[in-house]
């Protein structure tokens, strides 16, 4: 039944785009490490003026770890448990849909060859977070991850970059409707450490919630991401059987 719900998920999706790759069996994958999960600390509102898209990336010297936990907006303390769920999200599906089993996270955190990539001087300028545990590593070693692959059994290493928003749906944001709107960003890599597809997807909540005067139920809006999560999983993973 589970199975079932995601197939109608990734159907509801809105739209994907990405660059065309060769196809990929899903049977290679097996076993996937999960190199990185990050995103946005916020949920600005998604606009597209003249083809060009808001960036959810914020530019601070700081990524304030600790102010974005113990933050009293639900929108910024909720941060952690969407990329947490997204996680949990990516497992399931990609377990259920293409049959794939992931190394141990704790394996892969704790081996030294991921310990030693850097995250980039860069990492310290926005304020990227990432699920928990995981560095941010958004452009990951080639050399550590065929050593990885080596000494964890891993056949693909996989990279999520999210950019959460709301977006609105009715009216303005001022007055009228919003729903959750997330970008999520795969790499996938080889054995090798090559990239093997990148890809971009889109998917807006099916439930909107009612703006008057700029307020909303933030604690609502929040509740609605896991689902537009899966879908986006479910897409990723569909599009890999259907390649």
């Amino acid at each position: 039944m589970k199975k079932i719900c995601l197939l109608f998920l990734a159907g509801a999706a809105l739209f994907l785009t990405g660059c065309a790759s060769s196809k990929i069996e899903p049977a290679s994958l097996d076993k996937m490490a999960v190199i990185t999960i990050g995103g946005n600390s916020h949920l600005p509102w998604y606009e597209k003026v003249n083809g060009k898209e808001t960036s959810a990336v914020q530019g601070v010297l700081s990524k304030a770890i600790d102010n974005i936990k113990n933050s009293d907006d639900p929108e910024i303390r909720e941060s952690f448990n969407r990329l947490d769920y997204a996680e949990e999200s990516l497992i399931r599906t990609f377990e259920e849909i293409l049959g794939i089993g992931f190394v141990d996270k704790e394996e892969v955190l704790k081996n030294k060859n991921y310990r030693t990539m850097s995250e980039g001087l860069l990492s310290v300028m926005n304020t990227t977070i990432t699920a928990d545990g995981y560095k941010d590593l958004r452009s990951p070693d080639k050399y550590h991850m065929r050593k990885m692959s080596s000494e964890l059994g891993a056949n693909s290493f996989i990279v999520l970059n999210f950019e959460f928003f709301k977006k609105k749906t009715k009216g303005s944001v001022l007055n009228g409707t919003g729903a959750p709107f997330i970008k999520m960003k795969v790499k996938l890599y080889n054995s090798e450490g090559k990239e093997i597809k990148y890809k971009t997807y889109y998917a807006e909540g099916t439930e909107s919630i009612p703006v008057a005067g700029k307020r909303y139920d933030k604690e609502k809006l929040v509740s609605l991401y896991p689902d537009v999560i899966d879908q986006l999983m479910a897409k990723a993973a569909l599009d890999l059987v259907s390649e």
